[in-house]
């Protein structure tokens, strides 16, 4: 098979590419998963912050009749249909995102905010003329090489809103701490045990154990920001207590 080639496009390319039906979301090698707003509001927040996103796969084919060439996402579909969909103001960004630009659609944010997303640019690895055969095999590899998620992991893929974000912003903001006292290793940062152990922390004046965390996170997604503020500032003074005996 021949090797995969680099390029950039950007979210005007995908969608004059979807104008104009040159552009296929769902091959029959794509899962048929569809993301919530809450993590496609996630997403357009990282492209206006210009943040990195995954690299998209896509297959390059003439149509039928020979006369356009088509465009087969292998592999990021939610991230392509997401961008669609926004610039064609089908959905509001989450006001959990607690941005400028949290609650608006897109025609309702400022003309930067709109480039930005227009101009991102998305790294993308393009196949030519490869069969059904080996974009299927290149589909199964891409879905195989992942770790098997912890419940933390799971719980970031389905949890959206003030309560999560709380968690990773303490999670970060005692991030060496962490690592000077061997709590939690590189590893164990990896795959989000900080971010856990820091909701929980948040949720211990409900007397939640950790059996009950994703419960409570589904019960608190749309907490208010007053009562977040309030668990988040009893996190910070324990851990300055922490500290404090660390030091004696």
């Amino acid at each position: 098979m021949t090797k995969s080639e680099r390029s950039n496009y950007t979210s005007l390319d995908f969608v004059a590419w979807d104008d104009t039906k040159s552009l296929v979301l769902t091959p029959k090698f794509q899962r048929r998963g569809v993301w919530t707003d809450a993590a496609r509001s996630l997403l357009i927040d990282t492209l206006i912050q210009g943040m990195p996103v995954p690299p998209i796969y896509l297959r390059v084919r003439q149509s039928e009749d020979k006369k356009r060439i088509i465009r087969e996402v292998v592999d990021g579909q939610q991230r392509v249909a997401s961008i669609l969909k926004f610039v064609r103001d089908e959905f509001k960004l989450s006001k959990s995102l607690n941005k400028d630009w949290a609650g608006n659609r897109f025609s309702e944010l400022s003309p930067e905010h709109q480039d930005q997303i227009r101009q991102y640019s998305f790294n993308c690895e393009i196949f030519q003329a490869v069969s059904d055969k080996d974009i299927l095999d290149v589909f199964t590899r891409l879905n195989s090489y992942s770790i098997p998620l912890n419940k933390q992991e799971l719980r970031n893929g389905r949890f959206f809103g003030y309560f999560k974000q709380s968690a990773y912003d303490l999670a970060h903001d005692y991030l060496e701490f962490w690592r000077k006292n061997g709590i939690f290793g590189e590893r164990s940062i990896a795959r989000m045990l900080e971010v856990e152990f820091t909701s929980e922390l948040s949720l211990t004046d409900c007397k939640t154990r950790r059996s009950q965390l994703t419960t409570s996170m589904k019960n608190t997604m749309n907490i208010s920001v007053n009562k977040g503020e309030l668990r988040r500032g009893s996190v910070r003074r324990l851990m300055r207590l922490r500290k404090l005996w660390a030091m004696t």
